[in-house]
């Protein structure tokens, strides 16, 4: 069986923490065709995500073919990081099955908001190779913001849609809480190759961005990566803006330090770790 993914990057991270920075830093410094399933919901990640981007595949290969042919069929034309649509929209014009079983020099999957003992994703790693193919390296990554900005960031994101807060239930700190226990463990999820991703690092230190992607398997001068991706809305505070640097991403905190609400979600290990993982101590906080 020849291989289809020569790298496949499995990411787990929650919502506001920086998933979609990181995974777009990924894509965009990484050499070949890439192919990212955004919010994955099922098993097999084809079947059901949010958003779909492409780089390097050709029209012809990626558009749905109408007996046999398509218009693309004389076009040289190559797809360079364009996000395609949601999953219906992707299953409409698009072939995804060629597009699995085209080859991809890099495959990221993303998982946003899911407990890393999920079903979904328990019974698809050991199976992979039966839904998207062979694979050359598989590498887990879990991402992790500190949990003050993290949680304000999310809190404001909500205000802003006027939505429901889903993190205000236990629940959603308790998966956080799973994630810096992993985190702290170094170890994710299952065995096999894996890489914590600090957030609040990533965005400081030109070093760890090299560190981190020497590990992943691309090169990078580590200089400070500036854009915001507009998938999931961008920035909760300011919403999709050109410079990463105008967002003062380890103040969200201020905003909320005095809400009750906000303040009613820590308790000391959520705080604990907050100061063993990002040193930052709750006495600085609250």
């Amino acid at each position: 069986m020849s291989t289809t993914n020569e790298l496949v990057i499995c990411v787990f991270g929650l919502q506001r923490s920086g998933n979609h920075a990181i995974i777009s830093w990924i894509l965009d410094n990484f050499p070949g065709s890439r192919v990212h399933l955004n919010d994955i919901r099922r098993i097999d990640p084809y079947l059901d995500f949010n958003g779909m981007t492409i780089h390097g595949l050709s029209y012809y290969t990626c558009h749905r073919k109408w007996h046999g042919v398509n218009r693309y069929i004389f076009s040289r034309r190559q797809f360079n990081g364009q996000r395609v649509g949601r999953v219906d929209d992707v299953h409409a014009r698009f072939d995804i099955a060629r597009i699995k079983l085209a080859h991809k020099d890099l495959l990221v999957l993303s998982y946003e908001d899911v407990f890393l003992n999920d079903p979904r994703v328990h019974r698809f790693l050991p199976n992979a190779t039966k839904y998207i193919g062979k694979s050359g390296r598989q590498l887990r990554v879990l991402l992790l913001r500190d949990p003050y900005n993290h949680l304000a960031s999310v809190l404001q994101h909500d205000a802003a849609y006027e939505s429901a807060s889903h993190f205000t239930s236990k629940l959603y700190v308790d998966m956080w809480k799973q994630y810096a226990r992993a985190f702290a463990n170094g170890s994710p999820l299952l065995e096999g190759e894996s890489v914590c991703i600090n957030f609040n690092r990533w965005c400081d230190s030109s070093e760890y961005r090299r560190q981190l992607a020497q590990t992943i398997g691309f090169s990078t001068d580590g200089k400070s990566f500036n854009v915001v991706s507009s998938v999931g809305g961008g920035s909760s505070f300011q919403g999709v803006i050109g410079d990463a640097r105008d967002l003062g991403v380890g103040e969200r905190w201020r905003v909320y330090k005095d809400n009750p609400l906000y303040s009613s979600l820590f308790d000391d290990e959520i705080m604990e770790y907050g100061e063993r993982l990002f040193n930052m101590r709750r006495d600085a906080i609250f």
